[in-house]
Order: C-alpha cells, then structure tokens, then sequence
C-alpha cells in the first residue's frame, strides 16, 4: 500500500490496496458508532468540566444541546466523505491478488483524518484494546477476541500518518 499525490497536487491516491484494507476501509463507520459503547460516547463527547457539580448543571445542559449535535454533524460529515471517496475505488490488478486504488482530493484530508481518528477512539473504548504504551500479546489479543479491532485500529492509525505526511497542509504539521 502506497499514498501519493497528483502532479497537481489536488489528489492524494491510495494505491496498492488489497481487499482486506479495503473492506476496512468501507468499514470506518461501523468502527467508529459509538452507539451502545458509553466509554465510546464519552471519550468523543467528553464533559465540559471534568469535575463538575451542580452549579456547573446550566454549562453541561448548553454544552449538550448546542456542541454535542455540532461534533456529531462534523463526525457525520467526515464519514459521509470518506465513504464518498472509497465507494468510488477502482480495481487496477486482477491476478493473482487484486489491488485497488481509491483517490480523494486534498481538501479531503481533514475530513478522512477525523473519521478515522474517530473510528480509533471508538475501537480503543469498545473492544477495551491495550494502549500504545502497554506491552503487546498476540495471544492474549486473539484470547480476548480483540484481534481484528486491534488491527484494524492499527491499520486506521498508519493511514492517519500517511495521510499528515502526503496531504495536509503545512501549517498543521
């Protein structure tokens, strides 16, 4: 799998794709649907105030109603576009493993990022998954069913790298 960008510098296409990554790929939304996960909910709509109390009851209340259906319209649109992008892959090898390549505007970037990211998050909270920093079993991962959302969380981050390093601008890096 590579990421390379047009001579114009208008595109970012991901190529070399096997259909397991791009089957992970169709799969951010469902990754990252917090829905029934309330660890999920909370780690991408946190409080406003860590600690609150009740004279903190009017912050949290407004927070609620006026923020939290923003970052989920935001959310919502990062995945919309990022589904945009990949239901339009195209298959550029047959045998003896198929490749594909999905291309998106540089515009996009930011959009992919975030729905990515938040397709992590969601994993990370759900399937309990080891932080970064915390030594790695293979074998307690397949015990714990964790396996698959581990890779595919992996898999998510690695693309969020490639996608700093190829498309976004350079005042956010």
């Amino acid at each position: 799998m590579h990421i390379t960008k047009s001579e114009d510098g208008t595109q970012l296409m991901i190529g070399g794709l096997g259909e397991t990554e791009l089957e992970m790929l169709r799969g951010v939304r469902d990754a990252a649907d917090p829905t029934a996960c309330p660890e999920a909910e909370r780690r991408l709509f946190p409080a406003p105030i860590a600690d609150a109390d009740e004279h903190d009851f009017d912050t949290i209340a407004d927070w609620k109603e006026f923020v939290v259906p923003d970052l989920r319209t935001r959310f919502d649109d990062a995945l919309d576009q990022l589904e945009s992008d990949v239901a339009d892959a195209r298959q550029v090898r047959k045998l003896p493993m198929k490749r594909f390549v999905v291309k998106l505007r540089v515009e996009h970037v930011e959009l992919w990022y975030s729905a990515l990211n938040q397709a992590r998050l969601v994993l990370q909270e759900k399937y309990k998954l080891p932080s970064e920093n915390t030594s790695l079993s293979l074998e307690d991962l397949f015990a714990k069913g964790q396996w698959r959302a581990y890779f595919q969380s992996r898999f998510y981050a690695e693309v969020q790298c490639w996608l700093l390093e190829a498309g976004m601008p350079d005042g956010w890096r």
